[in-house]
């Protein structure tokens, strides 16, 4: 390895992966979605990832008070954004079955199934790198990401 590149910090090779995985699921979105996902400020990425994260394990939607907190938004500000990403067609709200005073976020349909297309091509992407790796470094890769994520997880929930 290049001398140049042994001083590289850890935050710089972490993005280094993150950025191959990214353009990986970036080159995954139709040419017709593009322009749309590309408009997206990087606030309403981040809101339309903690929707996604949160209903990968609550199907019928996050709450609005949730959704605000995660974003670090507050309650007004999370609805204008959320206002923004239906007329969009990227979200769906819903009336929750329970408390009919809370309304649920979901991704909307068309977005669902092209997010899931983003994702194998991600997947593929880390597979594609962690065949560089053996199968103990592959299981020892596995429970390093999983001990961070629930680190994560401790820390600031889904």
């Amino acid at each position: 390895m290049p001398e140049a590149y042994e001083e590289v910090s850890k935050v710089d090779k972490m993005r280094a992966i993150t950025d191959y995985i990214n353009r990986a699921g970036a080159a995954a979105i139709p040419d017709s979605q593009r322009k749309k996902l590309y408009k997206l400020s990087v606030r309403q990425c981040s809101v339309m990832a903690n929707i996604r994260r949160y209903t990968q394990q609550h199907p019928e939607g996050v709450p609005m008070s949730i959704l605000a907190e995660r974003a670090g938004m507050s309650p007004s500000a999370a609805s204008h954004m959320v206002d923004s990403l239906t007329a969009q067609g990227m979200v769906e709200r819903h009336q929750s079955p329970t408390d009919r005073r809370a309304v649920l976020v979901t991704i909307s349909k068309s977005f669902l199934n092209l997010a899931i297309e983003i994702d194998k091509a991600q997947q593929n992407a880390i597979d594609e790198l962690c065949s560089e790796l053996t199968e103990e470094e592959r299981a020892i890769n596995r429970a390093v990401v999983d001990k961070l994520y629930n680190a994560i997880i401790e820390r600031v929930g889904i």
